[in-house]
């Protein structure tokens, strides 16, 4: 339940999966711009997809690590995660293909909640998701009537597990 989880203050180190993506490079962005330490996970540290994040001020300050992660595999985000206080997870598979992908998001999810359970530092997680989890194509006129929706909203029946 989010109320129970405590706040993290800028001290903090927080773990980012899917830090090479869209939303999860500015979720980068922000976290260092108010002064925390972040463990950016993405496929290949080492990839130059990945330089933008290298670019940041705090990668050349040590603000920001990176850090090569596979959420589907067991095990594969706890180096990252060693040592955090906070876990934001945006990270998504956009190559596997759509019939396969509540399988391997399910298997995902549930690897990166044993890595936390595992990392006793990690006392707060956010989880990033789309309407498209919550809601079903024919629920259009909801979201255009209650354009912000949280973790109330419960999932729509026809949406995938």
């Amino acid at each position: 339940v989010i109320s129970n989880m405590p706040p993290v203050d800028s001290s903090s180190i927080v773990c980012v999966t899917g830090a090479g993506g869209y939303v999860g490079g500015w979720i980068v962005k922000v976290l260092l711009e108010k002064g925390y330490r972040v463990h950016g996970c993405v496929r290949d540290s080492a990839c130059a997809r990945n330089d933008f994040l290298r670019h940041m001020t705090g990668y050349s300050t040590g603000m920001l690590t990176l850090f090569s992660c596979d959420v589907s595999k067991v095990g594969g985000l706890d180096e990252a995660l060693s040592g955090c206080n906070a876990l934001i997870h945006a990270a998504a598979d956009a190559d596997t293909p759509l019939e396969r992908r509540p399988a391997q998001y399910t298997c995902s999810s549930q690897h990166i909640i044993d890595s936390v359970g595992r990392t006793k530092s990690v006392s707060r997680v956010v989880y990033t998701s789309s309407a498209a989890a919550i809601m079903g194509d024919t629920d259009l006129r909801e979201l255009r009537r209650r354009p912000s929706i949280d973790e109330t909203r419960y999932p729509h029946p026809s949406a995938p597990n």
